[in-house]
C-alpha cells in the first residue's frame, strides 16, 4: 500500500480557519469533524492531579463535537494542510482542544536529520492571564501598552503559577510574576519561551519579569527535561518503583526527587482506593531512608528473604502525615528484582537483573507470651482462649478463580503438639501463598497448609510447635455428635477481634447446599453442608468459634464460608463478598486430624462423591414414587430426634473427561449405600475411604441399583499454573468442574496481568482456549508446545469458548519481552516451583 504523508503546517492555524479533524470517533475506525478554530490561547485544560496533564503549552479551541477515541489525530486545514493535532475536549460541550504543532515539527527534523531531541525547564509552570488580571497583580499600564503594540493579536501574558521548590528557578521567579523577556527576547507565547529553553539546556538564561509594577532580572541555569524524566524503573518483591516525575511533583508543588511507588503491590500493598493506590511516596524501609533509586536498591539487596521490615511513605497530597506499615519482603514468588531502562534507539524497556537471589531468611527464634483466659468461671472453657489465632494468608498469584489479595481470619489450634490449626477455606483457599499465625497478638510465626477439605469448607495448617514457648491449651474433643436441644457454650471471636461468650441451645441440625455459586468466577464453595442450628444470634455475626459443652470438650466448629461476589464482576474487593457463617459438628473434622496425626503429616485419604444434595420431605419422596417399604425402612432406623426426610441430587462435578463418575442424575432420589439407609449428609461418610459403591436410587419414578465412583481428594488439587501472555491459564478447578456441563478444553483462563497482550486483545477470564492458529489445544502440555512455535511480537489465532459455551475467535499479538512464558508446578514433595518455559 502506498503510503502519502501529510505535510504539518503550523503557521497556518488561524482564528477563523475551517478545519477538518480525521479521527476514530467514539471509536468507530474513521470519522471527519469539521469546525471553526476558535482560539489560538487557551489554557490547557486540567484532568486532576493524579493523571497526565499538559503544560506550559497553548491549545487551541473549536467547536468540533469530537468525543473519546480521536486523541492524535491530525487537525487539516481546507487544503489539506495539517496544522494541529486533536488533544482533548470537553464531555459537556462540543469545545474540542488542539496542541499546536511547532515543537512537533522541530521533534520531526530532528530525528530526521540523526540529532538528539534538547528540552529545557526551568521548573516553573505558566500560565495565559489576561492583561485585566494581569494589571490586577501589579502590571504597568505602559508594560501592556507596549506589548498590545508589538503583538496586536495577544490579550495577555504569561503569569508564573507555580515555581517547585529546590527547582532551577526556585526562590528567583515567584507565583504572580508577569514574563516579559528572556535573553533580550520580548515573550508572547509558550512557543518562543519552547525555542529559547530547548535551545539553552545547561547554560544560563536571563529573564526579565515584573512584580508588582517592578522590573526584575533573574539569571537561571536551564535544566535537561529529560534528566527529571524517568527513564528507568526497578521492579521487585511484586511491586514497582521509580523516581518523582516532574509531572507528579508539579501536580503537588513538590521536589523533583524520592522514590516513587509506581505499583503498589505484592509486598508493598499499602492500600487505598481509586488513584490514591498510585500517589506513594517512599520515605524509608528497614529503618533506612531511601531519598533515590539508587539507595532503594542498596537497602533492598540486604533485606533477607521473608523478613518483616518496617515501611514509612506518604501521600502525595499530605507531605506533614507519615504512614508505617510492616511489610513481608517476598522475593520467594516474586523472584524478580530488575531494573528496566529505557533505550531510545530500540524503542524497549531494556531489562538488567539486580540481584539472582536473595539473602537467606533470618531464622525464626522461639518466643513467650501472656495468653489471657476467657472471663468465665468454667475453668476447663477458660483455657480455650490459648487455642484462637489469627491467621493471614497472602496470596501472590492469581489462582483456581482467586485473586491475589490478602486475607485475615481467626483460626484455632487443634492440636498443640503437632501444631496444627484449623481455619476456613474462606481465609485459606489454596496453597500457592504465604501463611503467618499470630498468637496472643505477639508471636507471629510462619504455617504451611497440610489439608484442605473438599466439601466442608475448612483448611488445616501447620506451624512449628517448638517456636512457641507460651501455655497453649491442649483441646478435647467430643465423640458423639451433637443432638437438638443439647445445651452448649459458645465462644469466639468478631471480626475485630473481640470475645464472644454465650450459653446457647442446639435448636437444629440441617443439610443444605445454601453457598452459592460465584457469578463471575466460579471458586471453591462448601457444599454438602451439616450444618447446626443456634439459639444464639451472637454466632450469627461471629467469624470463628466453637461449641464447648461443660466438660470443656469442643463438640462444633464456626467457620466462614465465601459466598460469591455480591454480583459486582471482578470482585477483587473482600469487603464485597457475601460471607456465610455455619457451624460444622467436630465429628466431620476429626477423622482427618486423627490421619494428620497417625500418618506424620501425610495428607488424609478421602473419597466424596462429587455432587451436591439436598434434603426432600416423605411427602416429596412419594410424588417421585419412593416405595412405601423403603419409607418404613427409614422410618424404623431414624433416631427419635432424625427428621424422617430422603436424599436428592441437586448438582453434579464432572472430572476432566467430562464423566460424572458417580453415575448419579439430577432429581435422583437415593435410598442406600452400599446397602446402608442414608438420610442425612453426614451418612455420606460412609464412601470415604472406598473407591466405589452401589446406590440404589429412585430414578424417573423406578427403583435401580447403580454402580458409581467416588472422587479422590487428589484429584481436585490444582498442579499447574502457567503464565502466557499474561494470561494465568490453569487445568479447570475444582469449582469450575462443580458448575459446569462440558468442558471445551482444560486450558482455562483463570486470570490475566494488567497491561498485557492477553488484557488488551480481552482473552477473558473465566474462557476456555480450544484452539491456537487452528491447533487442537486440550489440555495445558499440548498448548505449550503449540505456542511455543510463535515467534514474538508476531499474531495468532486463537480459539475461545466462554463459559456459558459461547465459541468465539480471538487474534493476540504476543510480547515476550514484557511478558515472558512461565509457569509454577508442584514437585514430587507437592512444594510449588518455578519452571522454565
Amino acid at each position: 500500500m502506498e503510503i502519502k504523508e501529510l505535510k504539518l503546517r503550523p503557521e497556518l492555524a488561524k482564528i477563523g480557519v475551517e478545519i477538518r479533524v480525521i479521527g476514530n470517533d467514539s471509536g468507530e475506525k474513521l470519522s471527519i469533524l469539521s469546525g471553526f478554530i476558535s482560539r489560538l490561547d487557551r489554557n490547557t485544560p486540567d484532568y486532576g492531579n493524579d493523571t497526565y496533564n499538559d503544560f506550559n503549552t497553548e491549545y487551541y479551541s473549536a467547536s468540533a463535537n469530537a468525543s473519546g477515541g480521536s486523541s492524535g489525530s491530525p487537525v487539516i486545514d481546507q487544503h489539506g494542510n495539517v496544522i494541529a493535532l486533536q488533544a482533548g475536549g470537553s464531555s459537556e460541550s462540543s469545545s474540542d482542544f488542539f496542541l499546536p504543532l511547532h515543537r512537533i515539527l522541530r521533534a520531526l527534523k530532528c530525528v530526521q536529520q540523526g540529532e538528539a531531541i534538547t528540552r529545557g525547564t526551568i521548573q516553573v509552570q505558566w500560565s495565559l492571564k489576561p492583561f485585566n488580571k494581569c494589571r490586577r497583580l501589579g502590571l504597568r499600564e505602559e508594560t501592556e501598552t507596549r506589548l498590545r503594540l508589538e503583538f496586536p493579536s495577544i490579550n495577555g501574558m504569561l503569569v508564573a503559577t507555580m515555581s517547585l521548590p529546590e527547582g532551577p528557578a526556585d526562590e528567583s521567579i515567584k507565583e504572580g510574576d508577569c514574563l516579559k523577556q528572556i535573553n533580550g527576547t520580548d515573550i508572547s507565547s509558550f512557543i518562543t519561551v519552547d525555542e529559547i529553553l530547548d535551545s539553552n539546556v545547561g547554560n544560563d538564561v536571563t529573564i526579565l519579569i515584573e512584580r508588582n509594577g517592578r522590573d526584575v532580572v533573574v539569571v537561571v541555569k536551564v535544566q535537561d527535561l529529560h534528566g527529571i524524566t524517568p527513564d528507568r524503573y526497578v521492579s521487585v518483591c511484586g511491586a514497582v518503583f521509580n523516581n518523582l516525575s516532574y509531572q507528579f511533583a508539579r501536580s503537588y508543588n513538590l521536589p523533583v526527587k524520592g522514590v516513587f511507588i509506581a505499583s503498589p503491590s505484592g509486598s508493598f500493598n499499602i492500600g487505598g482506593s481509586g488513584n490514591d493506590t498510585n500517589c506513594w511516596l517512599l520515605h524509608s524501609i528497614d529503618n533506612k531512608e531511601a531519598p533515590d533509586l539508587d539507595t532503594f536498591i542498596y537497602i533492598m539487596r540486604k533485606i533477607p528473604d521473608k523478613k518483616n521490615v518496617i515501611l514509612k511513605y506518604y501521600h502525595l497530597s499530605d507531605l506533614h502525615v507519615y504512614s508505617s506499615k510492616i511489610i513481608t519482603i517476598d522475593r520467594h514468588w516474586f523472584k524478580d528484582f530488575k531494573i528496566a531502562i529505557r533505550n531510545d534507539k530500540t524503542g524497549l524497556w531494556d531489562f538488567t537483573v539486580l540481584q539472582e537471589n536473595p539473602l537467606e531468611p533470618e531464622i525464626v527464634k522461639p518466643l513467650n507470651a501472656k495468653i489471657n483466659d476467657f472471663p468465665i468461671g468454667n475453668g476447663k472453657i477458660a483455657k480455650i482462649a490459648s487455642n484462637f489465632v489469627s491467621v493471614e494468608c497472602k496470596y501472590k498469584i492469581s489462582i483456581d478463580s482467586y485473586y491475589s489479595t490478602n486475607t485475615v481470619e481467626t483460626g484455632i489450634i487443634i492440636n498443640r503438639e503437632k501444631g496444627y490449626v484449623i481455619v476456613s477455606r474462606n481465609c485459606v483457599c489454596h496453597d500457592l501463598c504465604d501463611i503467618s499465625i499470630n498468637i496472643a497478638e505477639s508471636i507471629v510465626i510462619p504455617a504451611k497448609p497440610v489439608f484442605f477439605h473438599p466439601n466442608k469448607g475448612y483448611a488445616i495448617i501447620k506451624y512449628d510447635p517448638s517456636l512457641v514457648l507460651a501455655d497453649i491449651n491442649q483441646p478435647e474433643f467430643g465423640k458423639m455428635p451433637l443432638e437438638k436441644g443439647d445445651e452448649v457454650t459458645f465462644v469466639g471471636y468478631t471480626s475485630n477481634n473481640r470475645p464472644v461468650i454465650e450459653r446457647t441451645k442446639v435448636l437444629d441440625i440441617v443439610s443444605n447446599n445454601i453457598i452459592p455459586v460465584n457469578t463471575s468466577a466460579p471458586k471453591y464453595r462448601g457444599t454438602n453442608l451439616e450444618t447446626i442450628l443456634l439459639s444464639s444470634k451472637l454466632a450469627v455475626n461471629t467469624e470463628t468459634g466453637v461449641l464447648v459443652d461443660q466438660s470443656g470438650l469442643i463438640r462444633a466448629v464456626l467457620l466462614t464460608f465465601d459466598g460469591g461476589d455480591d454480583g459486582n464482576e471482578g470482585c477483587e474487593n473482600e469487603r464485597n463478598k457475601s460471607l456465610f457463617n455455619c457451624c460444622i459438628d467436630i465429628s466431620d473434622i476429626i477423622d482427618e486430624l486423627h490421619d494428620l496425626l497417625e500418618n506424620d503429616d501425610l495428607q488424609p485419604v478421602i473419597n466424596i462423591i462429587d455432587c451436591q444434595f439436598k434434603t426432600i420431605s416423605v411427602a416429596r419422596a412419594r410424588i417421585f414414587n419412593v416405595p412405601e417399604g423403603y419409607i418404613s425402612k427409614l422410618e424404623k432406623e431414624c433416631r427419635e430426634q432424625d427428621k424422617v426426610q430422603f436424599l436428592s441430587v441437586i448438582g453434579l462435578g464432572i472430572d476432566n473427561e467430562n464423566k460424572v463418575k458417580c453415575q448419579l442424575q439430577i432429581s435422583d432420589i437415593v435410598l442406600s449405600i452400599n446397602d446402608q439407609v442414608v438420610s442425612k449428609i453426614s451418612d455420606l461418610k460412609i464412601v470415604r475411604c472406598l473407591d466405589k459403591c452401589k446406590f440404589t436410587i429412585v430414578r424417573d419414578g423406578e427403583v435401580v441399583d447403580v454402580t458409581g465412583y467416588t472422587t479422590s481428594y487428589s484429584e481436585l488439587e490444582t498442579e499447574q499454573v502457567i503464565s502466557w501472555s499474561g494470561a494465568l491459564l490453569q487445568s479447570p478447578p475444582y469449582g469450575v468442574k462443580q458448575t459446569i456441563k462440558n468442558l471445551p478444553s482444560l486450558v482455562y483462563c483463570t486470570g490475566m496481568m494488567s497491561g498485557s497482550p492477553s488484557k488488551l486483545f480481552t482473552i477473558g477470564q473465566t474462557n476456555f482456549i480450544t484452539h491456537v492458529n487452528e491447533e487442537k489445544t486440550p489440555d495445558i502440555d499440548e498448548f505449550l508446545r503449540v505456542v511455543k512455535g510463535i515467534p514474538d511480537n508476531t499474531y495468532c489465532k486463537i480459539r475461545i469458548v466462554s463459559f456459558d459455551n459461547i465459541p468465539y475467535a480471538q487474534t493476540l499479538k504476543v510480547n515476550y519481552h514484557y511478558f515472558p512464558t512461565f509457569g509454577l508446578q508442584r514437585d514430587e514433595n507437592k512444594e510449588w516451583k518455578y519452571i522454565d518455559l
